[in-house]
């Protein structure tokens, strides 16, 4: 009767005089079968599928949830911001008016609202005008971040939006600037005709 552990000793000394044996008695690990074991795809990103549930689920706030964005609003908001905004943006051109009114005293004085000052007051004010509405962006901004919604914190959304609101902004003023030197320079050529016929 063989001991087991004879019989290990045996299988012990085959397997060293014949190593062949171990590569042939073992299966070849063929590169396809792990392939297919270890094989993963690529991961799908889609934009919409999976998606439109977690974000309405984000969107719904829990008083817990609005006090936290109260705080951080609090936290990094400020009043006077919103005081020096409303004063630009709705109390500068009433004020510039009243100290061109009291200030110059001179009999060919042009009115408030057809002189150069009005006309830089006014752009100063809408300046302001559309400060307060990038400031509304900055808030929604952090009430976003503070609800954790992530999706747009590559936009950096306040800094796009501001310099898309100004750049329309200015694009128009200097259209109607444009404009203004246009009609003016045909003004200007037209009383230029009239002389040259009557003269």
């Amino acid at each position: 009767m063989t001991s087991r552990r004879s019989i290990f000793d045996a299988n012990r000394i085959i397997t060293s005089k014949n190593p062949m044996m171990t590569e042939s008695s073992c299966p070849a690990s063929d590169g396809s079968e792990q392939g297919e074991d270890t094989m993963t795809h690529d991961e799908a990103a889609p934009a919409l599928a999976g998606n439109i549930l977690p974000f309405i689920d984000k969107l719904i706030i829990s008083p817990k949830e609005a006090k936290a964005i109260v705080q951080e609003i609090y936290r990094l908001c400020q009043w006077q911001d919103i005081l020096i905004i409303v004063v630009l943006g709705w109390c500068f051109v009433p004020i510039v008016e009243i100290y061109y009114n009291n200030l110059t005293f001179s009999k060919d004085r042009v009115p408030y609202r057809e002189s150069r000052v009005f006309h830089v007051a006014t752009l100063i004010s809408q300046i302001g005008q559309i400060a307060l509405i990038v400031y509304v962006v900055d808030v929604m901004d952090i009430a976003r971040a503070t609800m954790g919604i992530s999706f747009m914190d590559k936009l950096d959304l306040p800094v796009t939006s501001a310099k898309l609101i100004y750049t329309v902004w200015a694009a128009n003023k200097i259209m109607k600037f444009k404009h203004y030197l246009l009609m003016k320079y045909m003004a200007e050529s037209k009383q230029k005709v009239g002389l040259a016929h009557l003269i």
